[in-house]
């Protein structure tokens, strides 16, 4: 099975990362009024015979969530540069391990929440992707909180529920930037945060771009999955696949229940988003197709958001040759956005 098939299988049964309060507002609530729950939904409500309460982009907007807050744990490791600790946080009820690394020197320091994709659970070490980025921008000066998945690492397991296509993800993705925003950490300008999320990890960070709109205040996605629900589906899964049957079953078609594939997707909400966005793409990805970025991009553009586009020329899925080039553009964006 491919990383992105799997990482739809993963987003259902097993979840991902986290945040809640707004740096820039008063309360969840606050923010949360502008988001999807402010825009009409597309058609009746949903079919009786499919999950009637399920969770969605629009019902996350408009549900008051509870503080998240960060503890830190041991000192795991320390360098000339920053000093990493091991952390918890709670979403949905649930506690979530991570890593935490403090730049050594003097703040105040922006901070950035890192998401990953898609891992093997058996043998996925806590903090254990995106090392090369976390260590690059902690270096660069900014407090770095990477979020393990629910039921990875030390986090605890997604509650057996239905398939919730990454919306409880969503949530703890929310929850991450809540608990690191209001953690008092010494050295953190909780007013300045932003978000990195690689592939599975890149849909997340635009749900919560989406959800919460001002929540963060930059945000950067490596090949992320797609702002349409239902062609991740279609894409990865296929009519006769155990999953996909689950899915139907469960919610429909967008012909069947246009309204719950239309408020899990992130491309619905794009008029309510007020970040500026990154979007790094390879163009010979061969597992997430360059033209969901490109089409990402136009429609961004064509809302007037602030959004810019890095075409990575021979680059895979996960980037290589072009690595450091990305993490630049990346440091220039964050400089420029979050300074």
């Amino acid at each position: 099975m491919t990383q992105p098939r799997r990482a739809v299988l993963l987003a259902t049964a097993v979840a991902v990362l986290a945040a809640c309060t707004s740096p820039g507002s008063s309360s969840p609530e606050a923010s949360r009024s502008q988001g999807p729950s402010a825009v009409a939904s597309s058609s009746s409500a949903p079919i009786a015979s499919f999950v009637s309460d399920a969770r969605t982009l629009r019902t996350i907007a408009g549900t008051p969530m509870a503080s998240s807050q960060l503890t830190v744990g041991a000192e795991t490791a320390h360098n000339d540069a920053y000093t990493t600790y091991a952390a918890t946080y709670t979403s949905d009820g649930l506690t979530i391990s991570a890593v935490l690394r403090q730049p050594v020197a003097p703040g105040p320091h922006p901070g950035v929440v890192l998401v990953h994709g898609f891992v093997d659970p058996e043998s996925y070490v806590s903090g254990g992707e995106l090392l090369r980025e976390q260590d690059y921008l902690a270096r660069a000066g900014y407090v770095v909180l990477y979020p393990d998945l629910r039921g990875l690492a030390a986090s605890d397991a997604a509650p057996d529920v239905p398939p919730d296509l990454d919306m409880g993800s969503t949530v703890d993705v929310l929850n991450a930037i809540s608990a690191l925003a209001t953690s008092g950490l010494a050295g953190l300008d909780g007013e300045r945060i932003g978000l990195l999320g690689h592939s599975l990890g890149g849909e997340l960070v635009l749900n919560v771009l989406v959800a919460d709109p001002g929540l963060a205040d930059a945000a950067v996605v490596f090949a992320p999955s797609s702002t349409d629900a239902w062609e991740n589906v279609q894409q990865f899964l296929a009519p006769g696949d155990p999953f996909y049957e689950e899915i139907v079953s469960a919610y429909g078609t967008p012909e069947t229940n246009p309204t719950y594939w239309g408020d899990i997707s992130a491309e619905t909400f794009v008029n309510q988003v007020s970040e500026p966005l990154l979007v790094v793409h390879g163009d010979a990805d061969a597992d997430i197709p360059i033209a969901w970025s490109q089409d990402l991009v136009a429609s961004w553009q064509a809302a007037g958001k602030d959004v810019e586009f890095l075409t990575l020329p021979g680059e895979g899925h996960v980037f290589e040759a072009s690595w450091t080039e990305a993490m630049d553009a990346v440091s220039a964006f964050f400089s420029r956005k979050l300074r």
